[in-house]
């Protein structure tokens, strides 16, 4: 099990993806694998809404589809929500709405994937 932070910055982000999947996951390869955090990207168009196109970071979409298909791994919520629109992060003036937030596990696990569930500002 994995929790990242990427990096904001575009170039930072891509550097920091193929990082992780070239010195991290490779060292795992073939294991069961869950990955999860803060990826800071939206992967298609149904994860934003507002703002400006998703298609302006495709560099970054493409290296976070590399990072998935080289380790065999998928994204829990669209496998499960694969029309659906849920968010994890939304600028103040609530005018953009995000995903962010992902959680993907090995493809060989995706039998065991019962729900997925967005949750938004737990408070306790």
């Amino acid at each position: 099990m994995l929790n990242v932070y990427a990096p904001n910055d575009q170039p930072q982000r891509v550097q920091f993806l193929r990082g992780l999947s070239n010195s991290v996951l490779n060292k795992y390869v073939g294991e069961r694998m869950v990955l999860g955090g803060d990826l800071n990207c939206v992967m298609n168009e149904i994860d934003k809404r507002g703002g400006r196109s998703f298609e302006q970071k495709k560099t970054v979409i493409q290296e976070m589809k590399t990072l998935m298909r080289t380790h065999n791994l998928i994204d829990t919520w669209s496998y499960k929500h694969p029309n659906k629109h849920a968010f994890t992060w939304n600028n103040p003036s609530k005018k953009i709405y995000c995903r962010l937030d992902y959680f993907f596990i090995s493809k060989s696990m995706e039998s065991a994937i019962q729900n997925a569930k967005i949750v938004r500002k737990i408070f306790f």
